[in-house]
C-alpha cells in the first residue's frame, strides 16, 4: 500500500531529525573546524549531511505540493518533528552546502525506496530568468515549425493566433513565471494535528486563495480578511 502524504512527511522529518543529532551530538553542526577532521570521519558526517540535504529536499517537496491543494495549504504531521524541522533544521540547512552531488543522488534514490517524493537534488538555475528563458525557447520552436513548413496551413494559423496571444499577454507584464516562482518559495504550508478534511472548508478554501494571490501578487486580495476584521472591530 502507498503511503500517505502523512506517512511520507513523518519518515522524512525522522530521518532528518536522526542525522541531524547524530552530527550535533558529534559537535559538527555549524563547525568551522569540519574540513579539519581525518578523512574517516569526515566522509561519515559528509554522508549523513547528504540524508539531511536530500530529505530536507524531500519536506521541501511535500511542502511545495500543499501549497498549490485546492484543499488548503494544510500538512497533518507529527507535532514534536515539526517543533524540531522548524526550530532546530532550518537553523542548521546553510551547513548542507558542502554535499557532493553524488552522495545527493544516492539518498535521493533512498527517498524512493521507502515511497517518499522526493526532489530531483540537480541545482537549481542562478538566474532569475531561468523560467522566462525556457517560455522563450518554446515561442522559437514554435517559429521555426512555421518557418520550415513542417505544419499545413490550419496548423500554421492556429501556432500563430497562439504565439500572438502569448506575445500580448508578455506585452502587458502579464507573463512573470519567474517572480511567481520567487513568491511559491517564500510559502509555507499550515502543520496541523488534524487531518486537512478535519478542517472546516471555509478556511481550507480561504488559505487556498490567499496563496494562489500571494503567487500572483495580487497583494489586495492577500489582505482581504484581515482588512474586513479591522474595519469590524472600527465600528
Amino acid at each position: 500500500m502507498k503511503p500517505t502524504k502523512t506517512d511520507q512527511l513523518n519518515q522524512a522529518l525522522k530521518a532528518i531529525r536522526d542525522a541531524f543529532e547524530a552530527l550535533h551530538a558529534a559537535g559538527v553542526i555549524g563547525s568551522p573546524r569540519f574540513p579539519e577532521l581525518p578523512p574517516a570521519r569526515r566522509e561519515r558526517f559528509v554522508r549523513l549531511l547528504a540524508r539531511m540535504h536530500v530529505y530536507g529536499d524531500a519536506v521541501k517537496a511535500i511542502e511545495g505540493i500543499a501549497i498549490g491543494d485546492e484543499n488548503g495549504p494544510f500538512l497533518q504531521a507529527d507535532p514534536e518533528l515539526v517543533k524540531f524541522y522548524e526550530t532546530e533544521y532550518r537553523s542548521y540547512a546553510k551547513d548542507l552546502s558542502i554535499v557532493p552531488a553524488d552522495l545527493a543522488y544516492e539518498y535521493f534514490d533512498e527517498t524512493f525506496k521507502h515511497g517518499i517524493e522526493g526532489v530531483d537534488p540537480t541545482p537549481e538555475p542562478s538566474t532569475k530568468t531561468a523560467l522566462v528563458g525556457i517560455v522563450d525557447l518554446g515561442l522559437e520552436m514554435k517559429y521555426d515549425a512555421l518557418d520550415d513548413g513542417r505544419l499545413n496551413e490550419d496548423e500554421s494559423h492556429s501556432v500563430r493566433q497562439d504565439v500572438r496571444s502569448f506575445e500580448r499577454l508578455e506585452e502587458f507584464g502579464l507573463i512573470d513565471p519567474d517572480s511567481w516562482y520567487q513568491n511559491l518559495m517564500q510559502l509555507k504550508p499550515v502543520f496541523s494535528t488534524r487531518p486537512t478534511e478535519k478542517i472546516p472548508k471555509r478556511v481550507r478554501q480561504r488559505m487556498w486563495e490567499v496563496c494562489r494571490s500571494f503567487i500572483y501578487e495580487n497583494w489586495l486580495s492577500t489582505l482581504r480578511d484581515p482588512l474586513i476584521s479591522f474595519v469590524k472591530r472600527r465600528r
